[in-house]
Parts: structure tokens; sequence; C-alpha cells
């Protein structure tokens, strides 16, 4: 059975989920990364979809939550990602991570507030050589993103990027079904659900 993990199902069949990051995801040297790293990897959406459009890589999928490695497990069964490159795990220590990134990695961050700790003052020169994709959690750390986007500007090329209204994304899917629906129907379906308007630090190492 589909399921998603901490997040609404539907727009990311219907491809509209966070789809402010599209144009992030289309401009990523996706050849050049020896690593993808995803904390907070829920059911895989992002670590298994960039395992297929870069093949042979490692891909560390970190996630608390048991049922969710489960499901980044059979994500990646379907989508022939062989189990070999996948590494699963339910604790975190940047310390233990960082020292064993290779030069160029991607590290995407989702963990509801504990950005802070990945992101720490002390721990700022274990990413300095890997592109950072951050969702920043305001409503739970006030003025977060502000905070880690200063603490990144030496090392990296900063952009912070805002979620948009739930009607600019009934546009995107192309569905006949999707475009038959009526106005509230189309605006539900891609509804994510999220307690507030998002923000993301999009992070580009000046080292490469």
């Amino acid at each position: 059975m589909a399921k998603a993990c901490s997040s609404a199902l539907t727009p990311k069949i219907l491809g509209t989920y966070e789809s402010e990051l599209h144009p992030f995801f289309k401009q990523l040297p996706l050849k050049k990364y020896e690593m993808v790293i995803d904390v907070g990897c829920a059911e895989g959406f992002y670590l298994i979809g960039l395992g297929c459009l870069i093949p042979d890589i490692p891909l560390i999928g970190i996630d608390t939550d048991p049922e969710a490695l489960r499901l980044v497990e059979k994500m990646a069964a379907v989508n022939q990602v062989k189990p070999e490159r996948l590494q699963l795990r339910r604790q975190f220590s940047p310390e233990n991570l960082g020292t064993m990134l290779p030069k160029r990695s991607l590290l995407i961050c989702d963990c509801e507030g504990f950005e802070t700790t990945v992101f720490s003052k002390d721990n700022l020169w274990l990413w300095r050589d890997s592109d950072l994709l951050i969702e920043c959690h305001d409503f739970i750390i006030p003025n977060i993103t502000e905070e880690l986007a200063g603490r990144l500007k030496t090392s990296h090329m900063v952009t912070i990027v805002k979620s948009v209204d739930v009607d600019q994304k009934t546009s995107i899917p192309r569905s006949e079904i999707f475009r038959g629906a009526r106005p509230e129907h189309q605006r539900r379906l891609v509804h994510e659900g999220r307690p507030a308007r998002m923000r993301w630090i999009l992070a580009k190492t000046r080292s490469a």
C-alpha cells in the first residue's frame, strides 16, 4: 500500500510536493556527488529519488521511525536501487557522520527542529565541502532560518526559499482527472498539511 511518513502522500504522487525546490534539484551537479545523506529521510522520497538519478554512490538515510526505514527499503526495491548502496540508521551523530564524508556530498536535512544540532557552530566545518538542503522549522525554533543562513554564509552560497500558496501548486499536475476536479478539491489534493509556511536553506559549497 502506498504510504508517506510524516507528510501528505497525494502531493508526492502528483509531483507538487515541495515543488519550490524543483529548480534547486535541476541545478545540482549530480554527477559530481560521491554520497547522498538524508537526515529525516521518512519513506525515502528524496533519498531513493536521488539514488535513481545518481547511480552507484552510497545513500545514507537517517530516521528515528523504524517504519520509515522499512518503507525506504521497499521503495529502494521497487525502484531497483541496490540494497548494498543503502545505509539506514535510527541514530545520528554529526561528528561520526561528518568525518566519513567524501569530498563532495549532498546533505538533506528535515528533522523537525534538530537542525540546530546538525549545523551547530562547532559542526560547521564538517559540511564545508557538501551542498546542503535544510528545511527550517521556524515555528519550532523562531528565526532559525536566519540564524543558520548566517552561520553558513562564510563557507556556502546561501539562498532562502519560501513555500508558495497552495493555489500556485494546482497549476502543476497534468492529469486530466485532476484538471477536471473542482477547485476546492484540487487545493485539497495538493495541500501538504503543514502547520505553517515553510522556508528552506539551499547552500552550495564555495569549495567546489
